[in-house]
């Protein structure tokens, strides 16, 4: 569990987080919930990762290593860890978005939206079915390309 909170030089509050966390056996987190507010932006999401066959230590280490980088270096270091060790992904998300809106986003077994369940902040509902290539397959309600209908 992580939590903190931030102040202005008066000692109101900018900032809160909460983050807790259950990892799988000898790996990092598989399952969160975070929540906080940055200004007046609140935000709290549900999420459930996918992780691979290998150990944290892999993890602990490749972040030791990445951080003494330069930042300009840091991306791409990790980019070469996930392809050389596969299998990390976001499968599940539920939350309050910072905007306002609630979003529920399902993803396939290598971290794609597949369906995305949206409210935005003004009351606008949509759903979205995607491809594996991230194209929309359907959506309702539908989009319409014109305005004229015969």
């Amino acid at each position: 569990m992580i939590y903190g909170l931030s102040q202005d030089k008066d000692g109101h509050m900018t900032g809160s987080n909460v983050h807790l966390s259950f990892d799988k056996y000898m790996q990092d987190q598989i399952f969160t919930i975070d929540a906080g507010q940055e200004g007046k932006d609140k935000f709290s999401m549900l999420t459930m990762q996918d992780r691979g066959n290998y150990s944290i230590k892999d993890s602990l280490d490749a972040c030791n290593r990445i951080s003494r980088l330069p930042e300009d270096q840091r991306a791409s270091e990790w980019e070469k860890f996930a392809a050389a060790h596969p299998g990390d992904h976001t499968r599940v998300a539920l939350g309050r978005a910072r905007d306002g809106g609630s979003v529920l986003r399902l993803k396939d077994a290598e971290g794609r939206d597949r369906i995305v369940l949206r409210v935005a902040p003004d009351g606008a509902p949509k759903l979205q079915m995607l491809g594996a290539d991230g194209k929309v397959l359907s959506e309702l309600p539908q989009a319409t390309t014109s305005a004229c209908h015969p």
